[in-house]
């Protein structure tokens, strides 16, 4: 990529770099990105709002709009095809046109929203840094240290194919069984600290 294309989304496709929609002006980008199923690009900024892509338009979404915050930390989208948009003071659900924020006044244990994951049973956990939370409708369950988490500070978090949970803390990997977080450690016993992201392999060799 050539200076200046910081600014840019490209698609990787055989080894070569496309870009996708037009150069976007005043925005530096976070980690938070997302592919809707209707084909639209999310990106998250820090502290310029919300980016859509959407048929070579760039639509930006701000405080002015209704977003809780412009710094955005994470994207998820749930099996409703509704948009959640997890930013330092909340998270956001879109449901275009509509911005709906769930906040600490909603029942989350901190406004300030780490990760966001759509659950398989339509569930929606969100990590925060006052633990891990799960919304179900309007119902709000906080899992915080006296549940397993080693850190209240909930980095990432993943459901795999077989339906454990799986949550990144900056002191511990954990999953969920039976309502409680049970912390994976090392062969020799030691934490895994500094958890930032989970995904999964797949893999036609099992070693």
């Amino acid at each position: 990529m050539a200076d200046g294309d910081e600014n840019q989304v490209f698609r990787f496709s055989n080894g070569q770099a496309a870009p996708v929609g037009p150069h976007i002006q005043n925005a530096t980008f976070s980690k938070a990105i997302l592919y809707d199923r209707d084909g639209n690009i999310w990106i998250g900024t820090i502290g310029q709002g919300l980016l859509r892509i959407r048929q070579n338009r760039v639509d930006r979404f701000t405080r002015t709009d209704g977003l809780s915050n412009n710094f955005v930390a994470a994207l998820a989208e749930d099996k409703e095809g509704d948009i959640w948009v997890a930013t330092a003071r909340g998270i956001d659900r879109i449901r275009d046109p509509k911005l709906q924020l769930y906040s600490t006044q909603s029942g989350l244990s901190s406004d300030v929203v780490t990760s966001v994951y759509a659950g398989k049973d339509g569930a929606i956990w969100i990590g925060t840094a006052g633990g891990m939370n799960r919304l179900a409708g309007e119902q709000v369950t906080v899992y915080s240290r006296s549940a397993g988490l080693p850190s209240p500070m909930v980095s990432s978090s993943y459901e795999d194919p077989f339906g454990k949970l799986w949550a990144a803390t900056t002191a511990g990997l954990v999953f969920l069984r039976r309502e409680r977080f049970v912390e994976v450690l090392t062969g020799s016993g030691q934490h895994l600290e500094r958890v930032y992201n989970i995904c999964l392999l797949y893999t036609s060799r099992c070693v």
